[in-house]
């Protein structure tokens, strides 16, 4: 049923694709479209972008003409590759060794290999900015490897690939404990003066024996760039800190240990973020401000919030004392090991004090590695539920 429903979306996909690529002029044919749904960019050791596809053409669909099917009324996305000195040079031969042309209009996510990260993200992007049928909010991606083996890797027989891919971005949006970077957002930051160190998600292909189509990628903490080259990754734990300062924390949930030893679940529902800087005599500094809002998932031992309601005045400082630490972490990540503002507190001063930042920003590095910032965590466990202790 799943892929009888799944075959019939693609299908009214492609339908509405042929209306809106059709009119009097530059009449385009549904037939002579191949569909982008997921596209690598990886860079050769003969200093040549491979770029790879996976399409899907009118002819994959069961019903057409035909072309390749997946198992049990599944549909087969095929794989293809292009090479050139450029990437719009190897973006052409693909076309060419096609022979139909290229829709970007459905295009679900864009992964970057390692090799053309370490060699400048710059070009890429900016070709994909200018295709323009593209759509400004495709995620793009960093894996450790080669891009196409994520774009080749097929989940199961009936599985399409990007598809598998689009559900876990969707999943990172609501919970935000992965950073989602969009092609509008990368451009924008590799076009600032004032982004000294953008970041993108890391996607991997997981090491295990079984795999299904919700767990056959992972999001994996997030890469950093030096301008547009690659520098290096952080961790899930550097990752969540970044993402609190970012205020982007949707949905999370954590276990915490309380000082009798009895443990807590909170879910975190709500996160809120602030940044204020200051310049004095040139010197910077940064305050950060995390608000939480939280509520008890369950509790473990005697614990009963009306004879102690301190218990939740406890439960918020062990929560907060957690979150500062990981904030911290993320900070020092950022000062110490990358030596990196990819947090992005030089665009936030610059936003905040443009005239006084212009003074600054040549010793910026420096004044980075220096820079004094406070953390302030607020937390609120808001909701207790409908019990005051364990039933049990």
């Amino acid at each position: 049923m799943k892929s009888i429903f799944r075959n019939i979306i693609i299908f009214l996909t492609i339908i509405g694709i042929m209306f809106t690529t059709t009119g009097c002029k530059d009449k385009v044919d549904i037939q002579d479209l191949a569909i982008v749904m997921a596209m690598g960019i990886d860079y050769t050791d003969e200093s040549q972008y491979k770029v790879s596809y996976q399409i899907f053409t009118a002819s994959t669909f069961q019903g057409g003409s035909g072309g390749p099917k997946g198992g049990s009324g599944g549909i087969v996305a095929p794989y293809f590759e292009g090479f050139g000195e450029t990437l719009t040079e190897a973006m052409h031969e693909m076309e060419d060794r096609i022979g139909k042309k290229i829709h970007f209009g459905q295009l679900k996510v864009v992964i970057i290999g390692e090799k053309a990260g370490e060699e400048g993200i710059s070009l890429a992007i900016d070709t994909m900015a200018r295709l323009v049928d593209i759509k400004t909010n495709v995620p793009i991606y960093v894996t450790k490897g080669e891009a196409s083996k994520i774009i080749m890797q097929r989940p199961s027989e009936d599985a399409i690939t990007a598809n598998v891919i689009d559900n876990i971005v969707l999943k990172e949006v609501r919970t935000g404990a992965n950073p989602v970077v969009y092609l509008a957002q990368i451009a924008d930051k590799l076009s600032s003066k004032h982004c000294f160190a953008p970041v993108l998600g890391v996607i991997t292909i997981p090491k295990r024996n079984e795999i299904s189509d919700s767990s056959a990628f992972e999001m994996e903490g997030m890469a950093v760039f030096s301008e547009d080259k690659l520098k290096g990754y952080l961790d899930r734990d550097i990752t969540l800190g970044y993402q609190f300062i970012m205020g982007e924390i949707k949905l999370l949930t954590t276990s915490i240990r309380l000082s009798d030893g009895n443990k807590a679940t909170l879910q975190i529902q709500r996160c809120k973020s602030k940044v204020k800087t200051t310049i004095t005599e040139d010197m910077p500094q940064v305050d950060i401000y995390i608000k939480i809002y939280s509520v008890l998932m369950d509790i473990t031992g005697d614990m009963d919030f009306l004879k102690n309601p301190e218990l939740l005045t406890q439960m918020e400082n062990v929560q907060r004392d957690i979150i500062k630490k990981k904030v911290n972490e993320t900070i020092a990540a950022a000062k110490e090991d990358m030596k990196l503002d990819f947090i992005g507190f030089g665009n936030i001063i610059y936003k905040q004090h443009p005239k006084e930042f212009e003074k600054i920003k040549d010793n910026w590095q420096e004044l980075f590695i220096n820079l004094p910032i406070k953390v302030t965590v607020d937390i609120e466990v808001k909701d207790t539920g409908l019990l005051s202790k364990p039933i049990y």
